[in-house]
């Protein structure tokens, strides 16, 4: 069933004017209170404004809400509640930037940005966070830097974790994860992989024998979480014996 976007989040963190000043080599860079700032998501924009120059305030944080729960102005016409999160993977997420128009001298309406965060919640409780600028990062938006932001993926999961297992339940090739048998008493042939960072998301994983072994020899995922995956390996007879085997888990998109 496809998932539709109950919720988004935007923070909007904005540089203090002596930060911004270092930037532009400029004494007092402004910010004309009839700019507008818009968020690019799923296929379309919506606005981000609470009140009359809440986004564009220097030094300061700024959160919208769109969705469930809205605190945006206009917000039947800013609803995103529509799109799928399908179409959040579809199309590139961005914050535009829309300076005053027919400015006396546009050079000067200039907005120094110097973190977003945008969190989308599907309306099955699934979240995917999209961050742009890190640190001490800072980026003018304007008409002389541009007027567009990319965003990317946030947090800390993975998007692919590969590795091979000996049949003694060792790694002996690829990173991030940890591997253990299963009480080979009560569960022959079957192996633990845990990974050391959770996806975010529930990863395909796809696993095969290899090694000096008959092609009939298989192997079989039994249980897949964000946090760890259980393989089971068999003879060419279909009997659980500890095999050799490799193996790839990838991060999914919530769609």
């Amino acid at each position: 069933m496809t998932k539709m976007i109950k919720k988004v989040t935007v923070a909007l963190r904005t540089s203090k004017k002596e930060d911004a000043a270092k930037i532009l080599d400029r004494v007092e860079p402004q910010t004309a209170h009839g700019s507008r700032v818009f968020l690019g998501l799923a296929g379309r924009e919506l606005r981000c404004s609470r009140r009359e120059g809440s986004t564009l305030e220097a030094g300061s944080t700024e959160t919208f809400v769109f969705g469930q729960g809205a605190t945006v102005t206009s917000a039947a016409a800013n609803d995103p509640t529509t799109r799928t999160m399908a179409d959040v993977h579809s199309y590139p997420v961005y914050i535009r930037f829309y300076p005053i128009p027919n400015a006396s001298d546009p050079g000067e309406d200039d907005w120094c940005l110097e973190h977003v965060r945008v969190v989308v919640e599907s309306s099955k409780g699934r979240k995917v966070e999209l961050v742009g600028l890190e640190g001490s990062a800072r980026i003018f938006l304007g008409s002389e830097g541009g007027y567009l932001l990319y965003l990317q993926p946030g947090g800390r999961g993975p998007t692919v974790v590969r590795g091979s297992v000996n049949r003694q339940g060792h790694r002996v090739a690829g990173n991030g994860f940890t591997v253990a048998k299963i009480d080979p008493a009560t569960n022959k042939g079957t192996f633990k992989v845990t990974f050391s960072t959770a996806f975010l998301e529930l990863p395909i994983v796809v696993a095969t024998i290899f090694g000096p072994y008959r092609p009939r020899a298989n192997a079989h995922v039994v249980e897949v979480a964000t946090t760890h995956a259980v393989v089971s390996t068999g003879d060419d007879n279909g009997k659980p014996v500890h095999r050799d085997f490799h193996f790839t888990a990838t991060a999914v998109s919530d769609n």
